[in-house]
């Protein structure tokens, strides 16, 4: 069993052992901090992942350039097939149970509402 403060390192040493090959190199450090941020919110029992996604997605917008979420978007099918086989393998105590892990379509869309000028703060371009 592991503490859950390990489960950040515990996650990334997985990641670099398994998914990280499949990634775009140019795209590497996006996806490792966004695993970074999973696994600092999360520490045991039943995660909803499409609801955390869109916690954590709208948590991240104001401090991150939209191509970090381009880069993750671009990557997430290998993303979401290690959250699915990583996080409940995970040797804490309290196993995680991961429910609703958002398919691509459903990811993308979500970005799309974030992006969303009313969700994002940003101001809608004015037509005339």
């Amino acid at each position: 069993m592991i503490d859950p403060d390990q489960l950040e390192n515990f996650l990334l040493v997985r990641y670099a052992l398994t998914a990280r090959r499949h990634i775009n190199p140019s795209e590497r450090e996006s996806c490792q901090r966004f695993l970074q941020e999973v696994a600092s919110r999360l520490n045991g029992g039943n995660v909803v992942m499409d609801q955390f996604s869109a916690r954590l997605v709208g948590d991240l917008l104001p401090q991150l350039p939209w191509q970090f979420f381009m880069q993750v978007a671009n990557n997430w099918p290998t993303l979401r097939q290690f959250l699915g086989r990583e996080l409940p393998a995970v040797p804490l105590r309290d196993r995680l149970r991961v429910a609703s892990l958002p398919t691509e379509a459903e990811f993308n869309e979500l970005l799309v509402a974030k992006f969303d000028p009313p969700n994002c703060g940003a101001d809608p371009v004015k037509q005339g």
